[in-house]
């Protein structure tokens, strides 16, 4: 939402942080202020060409111009957001523009851990301006919900947040990204014996982190009395929000039953149903995992809590994102990223015994010859192919010949060649219906 008017307090320049600022900081603090991309929140996209174009400073000089204006200016570069922090304390004249700040939140999808680091900055704002917003955690609270309250790196269990940190596995200077499968829970000591190294190169067990997002964690605040315990009594500040906060989560979610992955002796993380073959050998029982699901929220709206396509793929293992390039190599698969999330999860939880990346290189293989129509149905045809998978799979533990499945017409006279089996003539062999 555009401003054509806002304050800037003179002031600053006769600041105790101004004054020592080179010009070109000084320019772009007044720019970050003033510019016409600049909303009620003072958090808004923006690219570095941009902020390069209008303000003459060289693209390559502002990075390093944006740590000078830390904290009053913060810079995120992978997410192309800029945040004056102070913006929305100075130019409030009424709820009806703390009301705007927030819209323009929404507006713009920014990513939930910058929303709620926000939120917990101007939670002063709200209150005095009797405006509730719906707050969402931090990521630093997710990764240690996500992480059961331990150091990832010794076991020790973490009781106090002066003994948290959360740290990159692969550190950001050495090409790290900034996402949960890169963010662990650490305790100070460990933290501080890393630093900008690899675990590896300290001798410190290396972590496997989870997929992860804002919305399991408040499921499982919600569900688990022990979990909530935890949180509140490591972010202490959250007390008075807490009951807002679980009272719109909705049952977006299903609990399902299944391996924890043991990723070091002694402590364990939150898993899901993307694990591979290899880690669940080493398994703990009796876990509990997320899977998203239909439900009808406390509005009475069939469906669950949005996620935008970062989150989607933030949440999405690598193994998982090969499975759906290969879905995504066929012609005419057109499911939404949110859709396709979902039904890879669902099929892993399905079918935990089948390769499902090696079934859905035989469908694509498959769908040369027979491509997708207009009225066909990916989701049913993957459906139907991994079961019939299993069902092979179970013909042959029950004794039938390991070589029944490939035993068809060859693909010409003497070509000594075995061809696959169709769709239909696979369906058709078990007694399964085609959808």
């Amino acid at each position: 939402m555009a401003m054509t008017e806002r304050g800037f307090d003179t002031g600053f320049w006769t600041s105790p942080f101004a004054i020592d600022l080179p010009k070109e900081a000084k320019l772009l603090h007044a720019y970050c202020r003033t510019n016409q991309h600049c909303n009620q929140a003072g958090l808004y996209p923006i690219a570095v060409k941009t902020i390069s174009f209008e303000t003459g400073i060289p693209a390559e000089s502002i990075p390093e111009l944006f740590d000078l204006l830390k904290p009053e200016i913060v810079w995120y570069p992978e997410a192309n957001l800029v945040w004056v922090k102070h913006f929305l304390k100075e130019q409030t004249k009424s709820s009806k523009f703390v009301v705007a700040a927030l819209s323009c939140l929404n507006k713009n999808s920014l990513p939930e851990d910058i929303v709620a680091e926000f939120q917990m900055y101007n939670q002063k704002i709200f209150i005095e301006a009797n405006v509730h917003p719906q707050l969402s955690l931090t990521r630093r609270e997710c990764v240690i919900i996500r992480d059961n309250f331990r150091c990832q790196y010794c076991g020790k269990e973490l009781k106090e947040v002066a003994d948290y940190e959360m740290d990159h596995i692969m550190p950001r200077i050495s090409g790290g990204k900034d996402n949960y499968q890169n963010l662990v829970a650490s305790c100070v000591k460990c933290a501080r014996l890393k630093e900008n190294r690899s675990p590896k190169d300290v001798g410190l067990h290396i972590p496997q982190a989870m997929p992860f997002h804002g919305t399991q964690a408040l499921f499982l605040l919600k569900t688990d009395n022990k979990i909530r315990e935890r949180w509140l009594s490591l972010f202490p500040e959250r007390q008075r929000s807490a009951e807002s906060m679980l009272s719109n989560v909705g049952p977006g979610y299903t609990i399902d039953t299944i391996s924890r992955i043991n990723i070091n002796p002694g402590y364990t993380t939150n898993s899901n149903a993307n694990a591979s073959a290899n880690a669940s050998a080493n398994a703990n029982a009796n876990a509990r995992a997320l899977k998203k699901g239909k439900g009808v929220g406390k509005r009475g709206r069939e469906g669950t809590t949005p996620r935008s396509e970062s989150e989607i793929e933030e949440s999405l293992s690598e193994a998982d994102r090969e499975v759906i390039s290969i879905w995504r190599s066929v012609e005419g698969f057109d499911l939404s990223e949110a859709d396709v999330a979902e039904l890879v999860a669902k099929l892993r939880t399905e079918f935990p015994d089948i390769d499902i990346l090696g079934e859905s290189k035989a469908w694509a293989a498959r769908k040369i010859s027979e491509p997708i129509t207009r009225k066909s149905r990916p989701s049913g045809q993957l459906w139907n192919w991994m079961k019939l998978a299993r069902d092979f799979a179970l013909q042959r533990r029950e004794g039938k010949p390991s070589g029944q499945r490939n035993r068809l017409p060859s693909t010409g006279p003497g070509s000594g060649r075995v061809r696959l089996p169709t769709y239909k003539e696979r369906a058709d062999s078990v007694g399964v219906p085609l959808r």
